[in-house]
């Protein structure tokens, strides 16, 4: 089906992306709020970290991945995405491989970390899960795109 005004390569792609930046920038938010306005109606400040970056610096990777989103769901929208064959089987690849690992981590730590499971384990795992399939979803565009190409 030829693209139309209506209908462009990659809309599906972006509004399922779109939707997952959403709840991405929902919670980043939520991590500066805590930073800047502490409350208890949201978990506490250090039940946002990852224990693995200086928050300064994980503010700077969350504000690179949105706007890194924006740009691609631009591009998606106007189905000026792709096609890429290689670097999309490598980002639907590693998308997989990320998802893989935070579905396992997920898994153990509601098995053995008994302490803090929604917050320890949970709430860090969704947000892992979200990033994971955005990469998914836009391997697969890439991927998909080609065989759009006349």
């Amino acid at each position: 089906m030829p693209a139309t005004s209506e209908h462009k390569p990659g809309r599906s792609a972006a509004i399922a992306l779109a939707c997952l930046l959403v709840l991405f920038i929902g919670r980043v938010s939520a991590q500066l709020w805590q930073y800047f306005w502490p409350t208890d109606g949201l978990p506490s400040f250090s039940d946002w970290q990852s224990g693995t970056l200086p928050y300064p610096v994980l503010v700077a990777s969350q504000f690179a991945i949105i706007a890194l989103s924006l740009w691609t769901i631009t591009r998606m929208m106007r189905g000026k995405l792709g096609p890429h064959r290689r670097v999309g089987l490598a980002v639907l690849v590693l998308g997989i491989l990320y998802f893989g690992f935070m579905a396992f981590r997920l898994v153990a730590g509601l098995t053995f970390l008994k302490d803090s499971p929604f917050f320890g384990v949970i709430l860090p795992a969704i947000f892992h899960l979200v990033l994971a399939s955005m990469l998914i979803i836009v391997g697969l565009h890439l991927r998909r795109s080609e065989a759009r190409q006349p």
